[in-house]
């Protein structure tokens, strides 16, 4: 059943034991909101976050530049916004969803 509002999960990850989402990210009333999956390894490795990150930009760009957007372009304002809102960071409205339990 397809759900516009939901991504797929890729074929090659659907039937690997052990994979797991990791992030959700949603656009609502000019608003965007996220979670992250916790309780996993990467609680106690920031640095595989960054590369989680990193990832998702790369992938982001991509899908942009295969609509005429210039990747590298992309790649940048991404940084500087990123960058931006970093900076800005402080105490955050949120809320903390404990790990889900199977």
């Amino acid at each position: 059943m397809s759900n516009d509002k939901r991504l797929f999960i890729p074929p090659q990850i659907a039937d690997v034991e052990g994979a797991y989402e990791l992030l959700s990210a949603w656009v609502y009333g000019g608003k965007i909101g996220s979670m992250s999956r916790t309780g996993t390894p990467l609680d106690r490795q920031p640095e595989l976050w960054g590369q989680v990150l990193a990832a998702l930009a790369n992938n982001i760009a991509l899908s942009a530049e295969a609509n005429g957007v210039d990747r590298p372009t992309m790649l940048a304002k991404m940084k500087a916004s990123l960058d931006q809102q970093w900076n800005n960071l402080g105490p955050l409205p949120g809320r903390y969803y404990p790990p889900a339990t199977k």
